[in-house]
């Protein structure tokens, strides 16, 4: 088995970056689009990957998606350049090093 090694950040820090789910999912999202994401629509694609959208009661539920990824999640990824979060467009697209930890996910 062949070990992992992150190319751009320590290993520690991609581990920890994809600890949650919605991480995970936001990863492989933008692995597998090169495009920058709006971020509400970025929320919208991770609730509907995460949840059976059924279940999704209302635009509020989206919005408490929005939410976590600006104030939790994204800024978690962005500190370590695995996605490029601007804060004052709220859009979002691919890092520096998000394939140090797409294969992880």
């Amino acid at each position: 088995m062949r070990e992992y090694e992150p190319g751009g950040i320590s290993k520690n820090a991609a581990f920890e970056a994809v600890t949650t789910e919605r991480r995970r999912v936001i990863v492989d999202i933008l692995s597998e689009d090169d495009s920058e994401y709006e971020l509400e629509l970025l929320a919208s694609e991770v609730a509907t990957r995460m949840v059976d959208t059924s279940s999704m009661a209302d635009e509020t539920d989206y919005e408490q998606m929005e939410v976590a990824l600006m104030h939790r999640d994204l800024p978690k990824l962005a500190d370590e350049d695995i996605v490029s979060f601007d804060t004052t467009a709220q859009t979002v697209s691919r890092g520096a090093h998000i394939t140090d930890v797409d294969p992880l996910v």
